[in-house]
């Protein structure tokens, strides 16, 4: 039918016509900037659960996994929505598959949660990116029941190091 030929032509003239050239460099930058902020997001939050809630790293593994599950869920309910709206618009299948691909590999957090969903992703994240020390875990010996009995550390010179070099707190350092 010559409606759907018409509304279909339109819907492909106006994916045309959008400006891709001036567009492709400035949502390049804009969605590198929104990355590293997103991943920074989620690393802080990771960090506090594990640093100020006391929460182990084995156990935010399995929140990170949970928490992953939980939003693919809502990704794909949502995707399917998309999906249906488009269609009732007219929107070819071809055109709906590539807006649907485009939305799912611009998703800031299916992007940026993989890299911290494990202990050593963590890690290396945080030492890289933030002043971060880590904790040291010493044996102490056993216990009566003759299990192995640890205690953890933050080295204090590393601490002091790390606060020194870090900008936002070099206004509240008395220094010389």
């Amino acid at each position: 039918d010559i409606d759907n030929i018409n509304d279909e032509h339109r819907n492909v003239v106006e994916i045309a016509s959008l400006p891709t050239d001036r567009c492709s460099t400035l949502c390049i930058n804009d969605n590198e900037n929104k990355d590293e902020l997103f991943l920074s997001y989620i690393a802080q939050f990771y960090l506090k659960l594990e640093s100020q809630y006391l929460i182990p790293a084995s156990t935010i593994d399995h929140i990170a996994g949970d928490i992953e599950n939980m939003y693919n869920y809502g990704w794909q309910n949502m995707l399917d929505n998309v999906r249906q709206c488009l269609k009732q618009e007219k929107i070819s299948e071809h055109n709906i598959d590539k807006i649907c691909k485009h939305l799912t590999l611009n998703d800031l957090f299916q992007k940026n949660n993989k890299l911290l969903n494990n202990k050593f992703k963590r890690t290396y994240y945080y030492t890289q990116n933030m002043k971060y020390v880590s904790s040291k875990k010493i044996k102490l010996g056993t216990d009566a029941k003759d299990k192995e009995t640890f205690f953890y550390y933050i080295p204090i010179l590393e601490t002091i190091k790390a606060m020194y070099t870090d900008k936002s707190i070099e206004a509240y350092l008395d220094l010389p």
